[in-house]
Parts: C-alpha cells; sequence; structure tokens
C-alpha cells in the first residue's frame, strides 16, 4: 500500500479556523474551559464531525466524541485526541493539534475510502488544562474514575460558577451513558512545550513517562502599616519572608535531579505601593517524574 498523505493545506486552515476563535494579540489563544469561546469551538467540532461521518455524542463531563466504525462493529476503539480549552494566554497548538490532527486522520481515510478494522474514536476532553475549573484534566479523570461526578461538578471558578452550572450554559450536559469506555489503544499528538527536540533539531518523539505534579499553596501573615512613618525596625513585612522562601523552593531544584518548581501566582493584601504587605498568599507547583522523589521534595520545602 502506498504511503497516505493527509492534506497539509485542509488540516492548516482547520487550525486557523480555531485559532480565530479566542485569539489573541500575539497570535495565541485564550479559550477556558466552559466559556462561551470554548462553546463555539465545540460547535463548530462537532460541525467539522458529522461532516466527515462521525457519530457524535457527548458524556455527563461534557467531553465531545465522534466515532468512526471498523469491520469489527462492536470490537474496542482506537481513541485519539486531547483538548480544546487553553490557557488564558496560551498557544494555538497546545492540545488543540492532538484534536485537529486526529480529525485530519479520519477525513484522510475518508479520502481513499479506508475502513480500518476497529472503530476510531476522537476525544475532545473538558477542562483539561485546570486555568478555569481546578484541578486540571477534570474531564479525562472523570471517565479514568480518579474523582467522583459530585466532586467534578462542584469545582469552582474566580467568579464562583460551579463546573456544573458552566457545563449547562453552554449546553454540553451531556449523559452518563455516553461516557468512554472500550478502548483498545490511547494516542495523542503534542506539541513540544519545551525546548529539547528544538534544540536537538529533531522533529518528532515519543513520550516515555509523565510528570507527577502536586501545587501548593502557601500563606504569610505579616503587618499591613503605613510605608512612610513606620520604621524598618519595626516592620512585619510579609513580603520578605516569602523573598526567602522562594529563592528556597528554587535551589531545591538544584539538589533534586528531574525536579521543577514554579511559583505561578502571587497575591499581595493590600497591594498598595505606599503599604506595607500584611498578607500573602503564593502558589508552588512541583513536578517530578518518580512520585517518591516529588513527595520527598514537598516534604524538604515544608521543613
Amino acid at each position: 500500500m502506498a504511503l497516505l498523505q493527509v492534506n497539509r493545506s485542509r488540516l492548516l486552515q482547520t487550525i486557523s479556523e480555531s485559532s480565530s476563535i479566542g485569539s489573541t494579540k500575539n497570535g495565541g489563544l485564550s479559550r477556558l474551559a466552559l466559556t462561551k469561546e470554548d462553546q463555539i469551538m465545540r460547535d463548530k467540532l462537532v460541525e467539522w464531525f458529522k461532516d466527515a461521518g462521525l457519530q457524535v455524542r457527548i458524556d455527563d463531563f461534557g467531553n465531545v466524541y465522534g466515532k468512526r466504525e471498523g469491520k469489527m462493529k462492536d470490537a474496542e476503539a482506537v481513541v485519539i485526541g486531547s483538548h480544546l480549552d487553553t490557557q488564558p494566554k496560551g498557544g494555538r497548538y497546545d492540545g488543540v493539534i492532538g484534536v485537529l490532527a486526529a480529525l485530519e486522520v479520519i477525513r484522510c481515510l475518508n479520502d481513499f475510502n479506508i475502513t480500518t478494522n476497529y472503530p476510531i474514536e476522537i476525544v475532545n476532553f473538558t477542562g483539561q488544562e485546570g486555568a478555569r475549573f481546578r484541578p486540571p484534566m477534570l474531564g479525562s479523570a472523570g471517565i479514568a474514575g480518579k474523582f467522583s461526578k459530585e466532586y467534578i461538578y462542584s469545582r469552582t471558578d474566580p467568579e464562583g460558577i460551579t463546573f456544573k452550572d458552566a457545563l449547562q450554559q453552554i449546553g454540553y450536559m451531556g449523559a452518563e451513558k455516553h461516557r468512554l469506555k472500550q478502548v483498545k489503544n490511547y494516542i495523542e499528538l503534542h506539541i513540544e512545550q519545551g525546548s529539547v527536540l528544538d534544540r536537538e533539531n529533531t522533529s518528532i518523539g515519543i513520550v516515555e513517562g509523565i510528570q507527577g505534579m502536586s501545587w501548593l499553596r502557601v500563606k504569610i501573615v505579616g503587618e499591613a502599616n503605613h510605608a512612610g512613618p513606620t520604621k524598618m525596625e519595626d516592620r512585619n513585612d510579609a513580603l520578605i519572608p516569602v523573598a526567602k522562601m522562594i529563592l528556597k523552593v528554587r535551589n531545591l531544584t538544584e539538589e533534586i535531579d528531574g525536579l521543577t518548581t514554579t511559583i505561578g501566582k502571587v497575591d499581595v493584601k493590600p497591594n498598595i505601593s505606599n503599604v506595607i504587605p500584611g498578607e500573602i498568599e503564593f502558589s508552588i507547583d512541583v513536578r517530578h517524574p518518580n512520585n517518591t522523589i516529588r513527595f520527598h521534595a514537598i516534604e524538604s520545602l515544608k521543613d
């Protein structure tokens, strides 16, 4: 059999259409889970699925599926997919390419009138990024049974809107019976989020594992006071110990090989230029491929 080629111009056009929904000034995307932008993108995906002859269904977590039957009707499906939601200032390929490339695979098979032995199923998972509803990967975790439906539905965004309410608002509350169950294999195309392959001028790599991730939140309470009349020796500035802690967090990565730590969010109160900070909360993202090492690092940070 001759090597099949995807339609490059068609794939790029599909990516371009996706990139117009929630686009940002720098060519990226801002398409948080279960927002109006996410709804528009989902509607477009469902349209594309139907145009490609796929059977569309939606489960109770809002995960969207498009199924192409194979020769073996009741066989487990080969599943391809990822997610279409993004970070507030995300990229146009992150996650998105895994769904849209899967669609191009189906279109290519249709072009050449090829029926596969096993069914193929595309999936768009809900809320993978965790930018609006935390923790991340809620849609896929619900399917895997890692989180209960009650837990997922009760997650709230910064405005207090629950995952369940947001799902209903955009019209993507599906049925539990539609959840993904029979899976033969799963494959996901993803951009490189780091720079290893790019630096080595390598076009593609195979993932050997995934980093375990923990999110910590630290709260420091000092005393807010006037910046002018309060002498330095009389201050209880919450920011000073925070600065020291941040350095400790960074230094730990030099002691533990493969550990990454990130201080991604800092909330300062009252956050006024001429007032001594009285209370600060900051986040710590801790990651390592080995869970034991990651847990050890967290205990070291607490110490």
